[in-house]
This record gives structure tokens, sequence and C-alpha cells, in this order.
């Protein structure tokens, strides 16, 4: 478990959005059987735990784990224990792999900015909403300590980002350019949805989001 939350599990599923025929993620993205496409590529690319390397594997596995163990969909978990608990304020969607199946826990929850600036919220405030302890402060402090390192020299933990030149601050990011940021420091979330592409500068964005989270505090 430890491992699948920091991307260090070395499981064989490739990040290569570029191949074809379409391979690793990008067939996840459109098999309609996501245990089985799992179940069937298990092959370890290095020792678990040895380096970082990012999977979206991984977070497909935490998902189905959750459902396992709680006997409840991803879905219903996220609704029942944070998205109505922290006061989301609109409806969210998760892509399946086919009507009535699983959800694609790597990636697909779609919802408006505003919701998913309140997870950066929630984060900020150390798992509180209101009065109310939502989110352990043991999983905070799990998931904005850095774990483990990248070949592309951010760090990484429990599923978010810490960038280069980080200062307490991390990310969750989305493959295309969405960003939760959040900055202890300054007391700032900052959310971006809009699509960058392949073409994105990552470290640009993240530089960005730091200057203006000073900015709005000072």
């Amino acid at each position: 478990m430890r491992h699948l939350l920091d991307m260090s599990s070395g499981i064989d599923v490739s990040e290569d959005y570029s191949g074809i025929p379409m391979t690793g993620t990008p067939r996840m993205y459109l098999t309609t059987d996501l245990p089985n496409f799992v179940k069937d590529n298990r092959a370890l690319r290095f020792t678990p735990g040895s380096k970082g390397e990012y999977r979206s594997v991984d977070t497909q596995l935490l998902g189905q784990i959750l459902h396992r163990v709680e006997g409840k969909s991803v879905a219903a978990l996220l609704q029942e224990r944070i998205w109505q608990p922290m006061g989301a304020e609109d409806d969210a969607t998760w892509n399946l792999d086919r009507e009535g199946g699983t959800e694609k826990s790597f990636c697909c929850l779609n919802a408006t900015a505003r919701d998913f600036a309140k997870i950066g919220q929630l984060v900020l405030d150390n798992g509180r909403a209101g009065d109310r302890q939502i989110v352990p402060q043991a999983w905070i402090d799990r998931l904005s300590t850095p774990a483990v390192t990248m070949s592309n020299g951010w760090s990484y933990s429990a599923q978010w980002w810490h960038p280069s030149g980080a200062t307490g601050d991390f990310s969750a990011v989305g493959v295309y350019g969405q960003y939760i940021y959040v900055n202890p420091a300054e007391r700032t979330v900052i959310v971006k949805l809009s699509d960058h592409g392949t073409e994105q500068d990552e470290q640009e964005t993240i530089d960005a989001m730091r200057d203006l989270s000073h900015n709005l505090r000072h």
C-alpha cells in the first residue's frame, strides 16, 4: 500500500501516451474491464520501494483495494466520507470502464473548480471542515512530507507532488495541466483546470502559482 501511494510499486505499466498501438496507461483508458487489465499486467519494472516512478496503475490499484476492503464503490466512499462532509456545492461524476463497471480511479473525476478548491482547503486546514475532522491529521502529515524523488527532480508522497524548490507547498497534478495547489505558508489554495495538452511546463506553472500565492497574501 505504501509503495502504491508513493508511486514506487515498480509495476510495469507504461505512462507513454505516444505509442501505437496503445499500451500501458492509454490502454487503461480504453479497456472495458479494468480489474482484468490490472490482473493481466502485474510484471515488475523494478523492485518495489527501490525508487519512485509515476505509474497511473498504482492509483487504479488503490481504488480497487478500497472497493474490495470497504465493499462500496470508490465514488460512494468519496461521497460519504469527503464530498458531503466537506460541503461540496455541486455533484461530481467519475468515469467508469463500462456502464455499471469500475471507476477509473487513476483519472477522470469531474467536478467544479470551487469543489476541487474545497479539497485543497480541506488539506490546508489539516483535514478539518468547520469543526469536523474529516481526514485524520496523520494523513495530512503523510501527504505533505516528501517520500520519494522522481526522475524529474520533484518529490512525491501519498498521491501528491512536491515540486522542485518547494518550501512546504505541494500539488495534485492532472496529466494535461490540472492542479490543486496548496501553499500552507501563504495559506493559499489555487485550482487550475485549463488544458495545456502535452506542451505544459509544470515547473513554470508551479512557479507562477508560488508568486501568485505570495502576492495574494502580501
